[in-house]
């Protein structure tokens, strides 16, 4: 790496390291973890820095940054469901203790899950799962109230669908 490219990198970093540092905390919730999947992500771009498109760099470092958070969820197994409203808190009550079916059910969530949208898929589980409210989710990702709440709606519509479909098969 150059001189010029590493002041240029360097300036990236006390830019963009806030932002990417808020938006690993919000999914995080964990300051040390937020901390070090941060780091993580500026070392991938370190790596990849000579040959980077610029033009979008922000898009590139908040894709990095939440797929490697989504990584560390997935390893650690943390992801885990919240009812979505009050229709759904039978599914508690009906929990059968049985491991497979227990299991199943929690495949069958997660199935659902991945039909949504990353921004659906964010926005459900910060506010149903994490406890964030919209305007919070709104100020934490830099857009509007009613945008936040149109896709928090969309999102529940969306999972309880692929929700049904994933439990009719």
């Amino acid at each position: 790496m150059t001189d010029e490219q590493r002041r240029a990198f360097e300036q990236v970093y006390s830019d963009y390291y806030p932002r990417i540092y808020r938006r690993v905390y919000a999914l995080m919730q964990h300051s040390q973890d937020a901390e070090d999947l941060t780091q993580d992500t500026f070392v991938k771009l370190y790596r990849a820095f000579a040959t980077l498109d610029m033009s979008n760099l922000y898009g590139w470092l908040y894709r990095v940054a939440t797929n490697a958070v989504y990584d560390v969820l997935r390893r650690r197994r943390l992801l885990t469901f919240t009812p979505l409203d009050p229709d759904t808190q039978d599914w508690l009550s009906s929990q059968s203790g049985d491991v497979q079916e227990d299991y199943a059910e929690r495949e069958s969530i997660h199935l659902a899950l991945s039909g949504l949208s990353e921004t659906q898929r964010d926005a459900l589980l910060l506010h149903e799962v994490q406890g964030y409210t919209a305007i919070e989710i709104a100020s934490r990702s830099g857009q509007t109230y009613s945008t936040v709440t149109f896709t928090m709606r969309r999102a529940r519509r969306a999972f309880k669908q692929q929700y049904v479909v994933g439990t009719a098969s």
